[in-house]
């Protein structure tokens, strides 16, 4: 359990840290110990007790291996699970973490696309050039009237499908046309 120690209560500790910092002395009411001895070991110097660290093997320890590469499977099949298990996990220094899944939403994303490259290629592509004639779709048709209208003869072809129309007594439109809104008129 960690516990938080209040700011008030390790001013002594702080103004002791600020003087060793600055290389001044402490305050009086500061009590501290000078250490006749190091702090630090040399090697050659290490006391004769010396703990061995034991390392616990845990659920983690296969998943490391199989992303290290030192897997130690006996079987095939176990070799199989083992990795199947890693598959889900990413190791960043030394830490394993668990990787993301896309889930639903990746799986509309990638719906969407298929759906899309399906559709584009029934599509047949289509152009225009000038003096086509064209019909034009109505800005809103009611229920039982034509959902196209007039008849239009193509002047000038822009870029990414924009066409510029006149009527045919020679009247311009006011703005280019996308070629969605359009539709070859055949005589």
């Amino acid at each position: 359990m960690v516990a938080s120690t209040p700011r008030a209560n390790i001013t002594d500790a702080d103004a002791l840290a600020k003087a060793a910092a600055t290389n001044t002395l402490s305050p009086p009411h500061v009590m501290y110990k000078v250490l006749r001895t190091p702090a630090a070991w040399a090697i050659d110097t290490l006391p004769s007790t010396v703990a061995a660290i034991i390392t616990v093997l845990d659920w983690r320890t296969p998943i490391i291996d199989i992303l290290t590469g030192r897997a130690e499977a006996t079987t095939r099949t176990e070799e199989r699970q083992l990795r199947q298990r890693a598959g889900g996990y990413v190791l960043v220094e030394g830490a394993l973490y668990k990787t993301a899944r896309e889930g639903a939403t990746g799986n509309l994303s990638h719906y969407a696309v298929a759906t899309k490259a399906w559709y584009d290629n029934k599509l047949a592509p289509y152009h225009f050039v000038p003096s086509d004639m064209v019909l034009r779709h109505a800005f809103s048709p009611g229920k039982f009237q034509k959902k196209w209208e007039g008849l239009f003869i193509v002047t000038w072809v822009g870029a990414k499908g924009a066409y510029c129309l006149v009527e045919l007594d020679g009247t311009s439109l006011p703005h280019p046309w996308n070629m969605e809104a359009l539709r070859k008129y055949y005589v």
